[in-house]
């Protein structure tokens, strides 16, 4: 099992990881106001997400929909959703990705019936209000999970599967109907659209260092120039030149909080071609120069 507090400085999309073989769960913690613009950037994953709002109000996005969250509510998140949070009043929301094995193998009638449904629905999330039954018990599930993770008491794995299986049986209650109905969900246009983005995301998280440009992050994807620029505005709002540049502004951030580089050391490594274009762009999305910068930080 994996505990995870996000790091403040992360700036744009992230794929988050969901435990080991052995045991597929990971818990994140996400202070939003320690965030850059207080967002918690885009990011997605590979396993089924579970959240609650341990204070809000919390906004929720994906894709060009935004919804309110309140301190209490749960949320489903489905594997492979690109989303993110932001928060104007200090939000937290707490978040458990798990592998749906942990359910129940696939191929095993409760995997099947209960399951596989909803990976397959292009549900992309679904928010459980708090004031409703489902809701109140649903959090009562997710809370005990925070709290069996911090005591990790013996056998606390087995309770965690425990609150697991009692949160999906209230969700799969909330979701039957919708289900039962065909869910729309996202057309096949909109699940390639996505499944695309995060191609260039991991080819721009893996090749920042490097001299990239738009052809080879469409490359990555398979597509051509005008169809990665359709496809990040329509996801996320950007292009894939910008999120790029951010990007690397972001782990250039980390560089230099963790000391020991000059500033041209953490232009070139972070994929700049010198340190005065470095400075230029680090001052003009972030207001001030890299040595203003160290110096708020006292580094």
């Amino acid at each position: 099992m994996q505990v995870f507090e996000v790091e403040a400085d992360e700036y744009l999309a992230s794929k988050l990881d969901y435990g080991t073989p052995e045991f597929p769960f990971a818990y994140y913690y996400d202070e939003i106001n320690r965030y850059h613009e207080k967002s918690v950037r885009w990011r997605w994953h590979n396993g089924l997400g579970l959240a609650f709002v341990a204070a809000g109000p919390v906004e929720l996005y994906v894709g060009e929909e935004k919804t309110e969250l309140q301190s209490g509510d749960a949320l489903f998140i489905n594997q492979g959703v690109i989303h993110r949070f932001s928060s104007s009043s200090g939000g937290v929301v707490v978040t458990y990705i798990f592998g749906s094995e942990l359910i129940a193998p696939a191929g095993s009638r409760i995997h099947t019936q209960y399951v596989l449904p909803v990976l397959l629905s292009a549900l992309p999330f679904e928010k459980i209000e708090g004031g409703s039954m489902q809701g109140q018990l649903m959090l009562k599930s997710l809370i005990r999970m925070q709290n069996e993770l911090e005591i990790q008491a013996d056998a606390w794995e087995l309770r965690i599967k425990n609150c697991v299986l009692g949160v999906w049986d209230e969700l799969y209650r909330v979701l039957k109907e919708k289900l039962s109905c065909g869910y729309p969900g996202r057309t096949k246009n909109e699940n390639r659209t996505y499944a695309r983005i995060r191609k260039m995301l991991n080819y721009i998280h893996g090749h920042y260092r490097e001299d990239i440009d738009l052809d080879q992050i469409a490359a990555a994807a398979e597509i051509s120039k005008s169809e990665a620029l359709r496809c990040f505005r329509a996801g996320l709002y950007t292009t894939p030149v910008v999120y790029l540049t951010q990007y690397r502004l972001a782990c250039s951030k980390e560089l230099l909080q963790n000391g020991g580089r000059t500033v041209q050391q953490v232009a070139l490594e972070c994929g700049f071609d010198n340190s005065s274009y470095f400075c230029k762009v680090f001052k003009k999305y972030l207001g001030i120069s890299p040595l203003e910068f160290c110096d708020v930080y006292e580094l």
